[in-house]
């Protein structure tokens, strides 16, 4: 009984953490040029490697060769789930505050090798200057949950304001975790899709 009573209390985070997935990236053409074809798949793995960590994709501008996400509320003790708290003391300082991460990929073309591109990112971080919610009392209970889910539930967070954060240092070990997963999916992507050899 008591395991079935653990059950029913994990399902909701289950749910919670498989929510809002996008829908699958398809390789677009078979007749692009090498560094089409390598701009291609570090753009779709780019985007899939931003998703596995839980971000959801806010701006993606092909032009400036960049992809922005939204901010995100950082990983949770109990979210054992979620990846993008890299070490432990990041889980616990994100699971007493509230933090912000947002992350930003740069696509740049290798020196030695224009055709190729080196994904660049870059995870900023933030930290609500509004002091911890605590639920003291009923009435408190049924307060926060009468309002919209999306002020306090994070899977789904209200974008922070400019005026309502404290800025701390970015997270470089998170941007070279999804620098590294980029750069691992688009070699997989790469060999997924082979260049098409037309005959002679």
């Amino acid at each position: 009984m008591r395991h079935y009573a653990l059950y029913l209390l994990l399902a909701p985070a289950f749910l919670a953490g498989c929510a809002d997935q996008d829908e699958p990236i398809s390789w677009p053409r078979q007749n692009m040029t090498a560094a089409e074809r390598n701009f291609e798949a570090n753009w779709i793995g780019a985007q899939q490697a931003l998703r596995s960590y839980g971000f959801k994709i806010a701006r993606m501008d092909r032009r400036a060769r960049l992809i922005v996400t939204e901010p995100m509320i950082g990983q949770h003790a109990t979210e054992f789930w979620r990846k993008d708290a890299v070490s432990v003391s990041d889980v616990a300082e994100s699971t007493v505050q509230t933090i912000y991460r947002t992350a930003q990929v740069e696509f740049r073309p290798l020196a030695h090798f224009p055709d190729d591109f080196e994904p660049v990112a870059v995870v900023r971080v933030a930290r609500s200057d509004k002091p911890n919610r605590y639920v003291r009392t009923t009435n408190d209970a049924y307060t926060m949950f009468r309002e919209p889910i999306e002020k306090w539930a994070s899977a789904h967070p209200v974008p922070p304001k400019a005026d309502a954060i404290d800025k701390l240092p970015n997270d470089n070990r998170l941007a070279n975790d999804i620098a590294l997963s980029i750069r691992v999916r688009a070699h997989q992507i790469l060999q997924d899709n082979p260049p098409r050899i037309s005959p002679r």
